[in-house]
């Protein structure tokens, strides 16, 4: 058969009427090939098949995942979920199981569509595989009819089978066929059986329009169109709906283009119209995301599915996320400002402008902090800069984080850190920080010598770097006067008024300038204290200088900053919005996204009201499950107070980052303020009003949001590894939003929480707090949380928390004890005392023992000293008032009776005196049942017999004060006084212990029976019993002292004998068990003078022991006997020199030491043998005795090098073998523990003396050599500090590496105060340490706490 003749007749082919409805690009495909066809043009045919076989399966199948993306938006109105509810949300977004919900099966197939989209390029199966999905799930998809039938002709299309050209059958469908005949290339396709696949492919498009005798395609098309709305966007339109289409078709040049494969490794989307080239659309967001996050979800169980739902300006608000209109400075401030400088020497200048004229703005812009440098440009001063809406509120001494930040912000500046000691800030011998602090009449003065201080310390740092002589101004400015609260007025009091510093001698405030700024006192919508504050800040200012919204040159500038940010406005343009706007710079924004709607009001504007009409507007553009988003979202930034785009979703949302989220940030953008941290973008509400709104307006969506915030923090403590690296900075992000979701919740008065949450709360702050500076810092904010969480439970319903649990909670008695100044006083001891009085009163309604009474009372209480007055006494006296008011009073009697038989059997207790025994005491006086009392009197005999058993075995503890022995004497006679217990051994035998004459005289007696019988004892065994028999001697008499002595000299003695008798012959193995015993330590206090003879015998059998062990290379036997050695030498100096060497650790006065004495034997042995401390038991035998250089090495060497040079160079030369053997150098600097310990300093020392000896050609090495040795020294110290420096996240969360800076940093600030200044000095070594830290803070998401870092780091060096 002719099948090149057979194809080109006209009843194969489809009609132009029956082409109609079909897709443009389709129908042009279709012609096109009809063309080559009719010029025989075998090539271009078959390309044009391969080209409409493609878009008849890619085309219906975009079309359909248009519409089944849109269908994913559910319409349901926000209401406020179920505690359950969410957690099971939080569940299946950790899990990624489904959800109940009626659209979850529709989101896990879309998932799974999109990730066939873009997890790879797709090919033609590929398409294929989409479709037949589509199909098979279009009852989930609610998929159109038209579509569908579609969707299914054309996969009926494409299991047309060519015939095969170079072998015989056909091919399986038309994906085989395209990949072997279009795969080959043209040069293959140069025959004319070619013609026969062309009919087979051509006659199944015939089938596929026509439909085999059923309804046309046509006729599914024509229910489906793209078209152009008024705006210029094209929409999809299936029957009655319409759908966006922009991520999915484009238009370029009046043509459409339609997504054909994702380049995930490239990442682009390429897009194709079929009839020119294809197009990439390079860094598309659409694309990237959903790669991103279906990519996470393989990765991680913690990824819920995403709900992909798509709009026309996804993609553009994705984009506008990342924009922030740029700052105009207002000069017009700026030059009052600088007139005011150049017109006084010092003084107080108040600024006013009504509210929402950026005074906050111009206060941040103009901080020094903020930029290079020391001096702020603008007005060429130090500036610096306190905002009082950032401060850290309390109930009580509320403007305490005033004056540490005044401290924290003064210090520091870009680039650097001014070196501060604490003496610094003592004048005229008062500290200056509290006079300030405190308040009062010296407050002011206090002030202006605290920033002159500063000022000083600048203007030195700045002439000294610049060479000049230059005097230097500083500026400070408290932004937000009006905002201070009732209780803060502690702030103001210490601001000098202008008089009180003119009034200063010249020196003495000179060059300081206050700046004031706040709002205009006539504004209506002042509230509290607000108006009060501006007018005491009037008092204080020297000029007061006003802006109202109708100052010219404000205007100019709000003119500028709209044309410089939206280019296209016209003069004309630009001040009818700023009019609109109401001349409010906080307003313009709102008012550009939602026009005149937004100034809307009853009277005079307000933030509020701009935060209220915007939303009201905003929100009726949504509506089901986006409203929800809208409401969550708004909510979730007020209740987290700042918070990143992945913060709102994973742990508020409990989904990924979604198109939807994306839109809603976009779109409540304009009342947002967007700082960039860490890489992400931070949302904030740009006004406190703002927020304000949320509260009251979207209260239930903020009280939802609080609620899914404490799950997720729930669910993370439940599973976070403390001990993973990562922990310290995660405990830090959760607790931080903790606290700031908590207090919100205070302000919105919603007054609910759960057991989880504060069990959990209660778990981070008292069992997993990291050891971290940030965790430090915030210790305090945290136990107020959790404080204020326990208040909102109900202590009778408890099913989660446990009074184990509660236990970790201090119990407070009074707010303050008698010795605790004002400025100590913390909010928590508030909060800790209110909650202590809470639990009584529950204790005492609920009329017996439960476990808040078991919380109450679970400490034990010591039997041997009085009660502290602060603490014990109020407990006690609780106790009391909560018993008495029981009628059952028999619970109380067998809880504590029960809990003292329970220690009796379990010896605890055993050592301390420690004992319920005290409660019981409490009891008696409010018991007046015989069978109770005698209950009590059974209970309180057992603990005082258990502490007499303490006493009897270890009399050390016997000592029982005045006024509790008189206590257990009563009680021991109304015991005796019962029928039941008048014969009772115990009493008898507790009396004798009560009785410290008889302890002190047993025990004696108990010494010397124990130094006639020494053979008798294994060495373990004699120790112990020593131990054991120890007395205190502040508690003796001096003739019980002395009785006391002798008998230990006994002992000491008569066991020398028996050494020195079993060393015969050099037999070092049978004295050593006893020389490692650690006995003698504490029995040498009571060596009297006279004990010299016994001290040095011992010294000297040590001495050979040592050296026996020494020749036989039994290093870990020599080290064995280190501390027993080190506590005979140390006796020898304290109590037989009549001035100490100075080379023992203990504090000996100067007076007392003689550096000059020659050292003994011993102590050279002790030198050579023991200086490398810790290594010496871990070395294997055949390595030998390392030497490290120590106190006593150092001194060892001194004496050589005056007597013998010789020998000087040996026992250098193995100082420097051993620190070679050990690496030492490289593990010091790795961090390795071990090599911590060694002594550092004296390495260092070590080094510089030799090369001060070796320039006069006295040390074995060159000095070259040695200086070349510092120099290595110091650079490898200084490469492994600032290394240390450069991650945030480490410094701020990983308490180990702060350890290692200040630890490192303090020994190379010491090592360049010895080396040459050739090498380094001490000074520039700090400014380099200091220009690390400014560079990090700059860079850092959290710079204050890095500066905080910086000054903890700074105190370390001064110690």
């Amino acid at each position: 058969m002719d099948f090149k003749k057979k194809v080109k007749e006209k009843q194969i082919w489809v009609s132009e009427e029956n082409l109609q409805n079909i897709p443009a690009i389709l129908k042009k495909e279709y012609q096109l090939l009809q063309q080559s066809v009719q010029n025989d043009d075998i090539c271009g045919a078959l390309f044009r098949l391969k080209d409409i076989y493609e878009i008849s399966i890619k085309l219906p199948s975009i079309l359909s995942i248009i519409t089944i993306s849109a269908r994913m938006e559910s319409d349901r109105a926000f209401v406020r979920m179920s505690e359950t509810q969410l957690k099971k949300e939080q569940e299946d977004f950790l899990t990624g199981r489904e959800t109940p919900e009626s659209d979850s099966e529709l989101q896990e197939k879309v998932r799974d569509i999109l990730s066939c989209m873009v997890k790879e390029p797709l090919s033609i199966g590929s398409w294929r595989k989409l479709a037949s999905s589509i199909v098979e799930n279009s009852s989930v998809f609610a998929l159109d009819e038209n579509l569908k039938e579609i969707l299914e002709r054309t996969l009926l299309l494409f299991q047309v089978k060519p015939k095969k050209i170079r072998e015989q059958g056909r091919y399986e469908d038309i994906g085989n066929w395209r990949n072997k005949t279009i795969g080959h290339g043209t040069l293959f396709i140069n025959t004319e059986a070619y013609w026969e696949q062309v009919y087979d492919l051509v006659q199944g498009l015939s089938l596929y329009f026509r439909g085999d005798g059923n309804t046309l395609l046509k006729e599914f098309y024509g229910r489906i169109s793209i078209e152009k709305e008024s705006d210029g966007s094209s929409v999809l339109k299936v029957g009655e709906q319409t759908y966006p289409i922009s991520e999915y078709i484009y238009s370029f040049e009046e043509k459409d283009y339609f997504f054909d494969s994702y380049y995930s490794r490239q990442k682009y989307a390429e897009i194709t119209n079929y009839l020119d080239a294809p197009r990439r659309l390079k860094n598309n967001p659409y694309y990237e995301n959903i790669y991103s996050m279906l990519d996470g979800r393989k990765k991680s169980q913690r990824r819920k599915k995403e709900r992909q739902i798509t709009k026309s300006s996804d993609r553009e608000a994705y984009a506008c996320l990342n924009c922030a209109p740029g700052y105009e400075k207002p000069e017009f401030v700026l030059d009052e400002i600088r007139t005011f400088m150049e017109e006084h020497d010092r003084g107080v200048l108040h600024i006013q402008m009504e509210r929402g004229m950026g005074k906050s703005t111009l206060a941040h812009g103009l901080d020094g902090r903020c930029q290079r440098g020391i001096l702020q440009e603008d007005l060429h001063a130090v500036v610096r800069v306190y905002h009082i809406r950032d401060m850290q509120l309390r109930e009580e001494n509320q403007a305490r984080d005033f004056f540490t930040a005044l401290n924290s912000s003064l210090v520091s500046f870009a680039g650097g850190q001014l070196e501060m000691d604490n003496e610094d800030y003592y004048i005229d011998g008062e500290d200056i920080r509290q006079q300030m602090e405190h308040g009062g009449k010296n407050a002011p003065a206090a002030f202006c010598q605290y920033l002159e201080l500063f000022r000083e310390r600048y203007e030195e740092e700045l002439n000294d770097y610049e060479g000049t002589e230059e005097e230097r101004k500083l500026v400070y400015i408290l932004d937000g006067i009006d905002e201070l609260s009732s209780t803060a007025g502690s702030v103001l009091a210490a601001i000098p008024d202008h008089v009180f510093l003119n009034a200063l001698p010249e020196r003495k405030g000179n060059h300081i300038y206050l700046i004031l700024l706040s709002r205009i006192e006539d504004e209506e919508d002042l509230q509290g204290m607000a108006k009060e504050w501006i007018r005491e800040a009037e008092k204080k200012a020297g000029r007061i200088v006003r802006f109202d919204g109708g100052n010219d040159r404000y205007l100019a500038m709000l003119k500028k900053y709209l044309q410089k940010n939206y280019k296209k406005l016209s003069d004309e343009q630009a001040n009818d919005i700023i009019e609109k706007a109401q001349r409010k710079f906080l307003y313009i924004r709102p008012y550009l996204a939602m026009g005149d709607s937004v100034l809307k009001a009853d009277t005079k504007i307000t933030a509020y009201d701009v935060a209220t009409n915007y939303m009201e507007k905003l929100q009726k553009r949504y509506c089901g499950t986006s409203l929800h988003t809208l409401q969550l979202i708004s909510a979730a930034i007020a209740v987290l107070g700042s918070a990143t785009l992945r913060e709102i979703c994973e742990l508020v949302l409990f989904t990924g980052i979604s198109y939807d989220v994306v839109g809603v940030l976009n779109d409540i953008l304009p009342l947002l303020t967007v700082k960039r941290a860490a890489g992400e973008n931070r949302y904030e509400f740009a006004n406190e009003a703002y927020g304000q709104y949320i509260f009251e307006s979207l209260s239930e969506a903020a009280e939802e949001a609080v609620c899914r915030y404490r799950i997720s923090l729930v669910s993370w403590c439940q599973t976070a590894d403390w001990k993973e690296e990562g922990y310290g900075k995660q405990w830090g992000e959760y607790v931080r939003r903790a606290l700031n979701v908590d207090g919100a919740a205070r302000r919105m008065d919603f007054g609910e929480t759960t057991e989880e949450y504060v069990k959990s709360l209660i778990h981070m702050q008292y069992d997993r707090a990291p050891q971290t500076y940030y965790a430090s810092q915030i210790n305090e904010n945290l136990q107020c949380d959790v404080l204020w969480q326990i208040r909102l439970l109900h202590y009778g319903k408890m099913q989660i928390l446990s009074a184990e649990d509660f236990r970790k909670i201090p119990i407070q008695f009074q707010k303050r004890a008698p010795w605790y100044r004002e400025s100590w006083y913390r909010e928590s001891d508030r909060l800790a005392c209110e909650y202590t009085q809470e639990l009584i009163s529950h204790c005492m309604e609920h009329g017996s023992v439960d476990e808040w009474f078991q919380v109450f009372t679970a400490d034990r209480m010591n039997l041997r000293d009085d009660l502290d007055a602060y603490s014990d006494e109020p407990r006690m006296a609780a106790v009391r008032e909560i018993v008495g008011a029981w009628k059952d009073q028999e619970s109380a009697v067998t809880f504590f009776v029960n809990l003292v038989k329970q220690d009796r059997k379990d010896q605890r207790g055993f050592f301390s005196g420690h004992s319920y025994g005290v409660y019981l005491e409490q009891l008696l006086p409010l018991v007046r049942d015989e069978s109770l009392r005698n209950k009590i009197y059974d209970g309180l005999l057992d603990a005082y017999d258990m502490l007499a058993d303490a006493v009897s075995q270890q009399p050390e503890l016997g000592k029982i004060d005045q006024n509790r022995k008189e206590t257990m004497l009563r009680i021991l006679e109304m015991a005796e006084q019962q029928k039941e217990l008048e014969n009772d051994e115990r009493i008898s035998k507790i009396k004798k212990v009560i009785f410290w004459e008889n302890i002190v005289n047993h025990t004696i007696v108990q010494l010397e029976e124990l130094a006639e019988n020494i053979t008798s004892f294994r060495p373990e065994e004699y120790s112990d019993r020593l131990f054991l028999l120890r007395l205190r001697e502040e508690t003796l008499t001096e003739e019980q002292l002395k009785r006391y002595q002798m008998a230990v000299i006994r002992n000491v003695a008569n066991l020398l004998e028996y050494l020195k008798k079993i060393f015969e012959g050099q037999n070092a193995e049978a004295v050593y068990p006893w020389l490692r015993e650690r006995y003698f330590r504490r029995n040498f206090e009571f060596f009297p003078q006279e004990s010299e003879g016994l001290i040095v015998e011992y010294l000297e059998l040590f001495e050979q022991v040592i050296k026996i062990y020494g020749k036989e290379n039994k290093v870990e036997r020599i080290g064995r006997l280190e501390d027993m050695f080190l506590t005979f030498l140390r006796a020898y100096d304290q109590k037989v020199r009549e001035k100490s060497i100075g080379l023992y650790s203990n504090y000996i006065e100067e007076e007392k030491v003689d550096c000059q004495q020659k050292m003994t034997s011993w102590e050279k042995t002790y030198a050579v043998y023991y200086s490398s401390g810790t290594f010496i038991a871990k070395k294997d035998a055949g390595d030998g005795i390392l030497i490290i250089v120590n106190r006593f090495t150092e001194k060892y060497l001194q004496e050589l090098y005056e007597e013998d040079l010789e020998a000087y160079e040996e026992l250098n030369r193995k100082i420097e073998e051993s620190y070679a053997s050990i690496h030492f150098r490289e593990n010091y600097i790795r961090g390795d523990q071990d090599y911590q310990l060694m002594l550092i300093p004296s390495y260092y020392n070590w080094i510089c003396i030799r090369y001060e000896r070796s320039l006069e050609k006295k040390d074995g090495r060159t000095s070259e050599e040695l200086f070349q040795w510092m120099a290595c020294e110091y650079a490898c110290l200084m490469e492994k500090v600032t290394g240390l420096l450069r991650s945030e996240t480490d410094l701020i969360h990983k308490s180990a590496v702060l350890i290692e800076i200040k630890r490192f940093s303090r020994e190379l600030l010491r090592l360049s105060e010895l080396i040459p200044d050739e090498i380094a000095t001490a000074e520039g070594t700090k400014r380099a340490l200091l220009a690390e830290l400014e560079e990090l803070a700059e860079k850092a998401e959290q710079p204050d706490v890095i500066r905080k870092v910086t000054e903890e780091i700074e105190r370390s060096w001064r110690q």
